[in-house]
């Protein structure tokens, strides 16, 4: 957190046979709304990025709403970006 300057950030681990990233851990969040998040590879911008292997930064959530089905939980949260 302190090299990314970053107030929160979560481990996801890839589960090759479902094609998931499943959180393992979590620190700097005030809810526990994403523990046990599953997220299949490809879905939502974490999928993405570990489909493609590259990082996705989100300087603004609020300009992104076509993901807002599972973006409401990092917003309540507080979070104007992610990465």
């Amino acid at each position: 957190m302190a090299q990314l300057h970053m107030d929160a950030v979560d481990v996801l681990t890839f589960n090759p046979h479902a094609q998931t990233l499943n959180f393992i851990a979590g620190r700097g969040f005030r809810t526990r709304a994403l523990q046990g998040v599953s997220i299949r590879l490809g879905q939502y911008y974490a999928g993405q990025a570990a489909l493609e292997r590259r990082p996705i930064y989100i300087p603004n959530l609020l300009d992104y709403r076509e993901w807002m089905d599972r973006g409401h939980l990092l917003v309540s949260e507080g979070f104007v970006s992610v990465m």
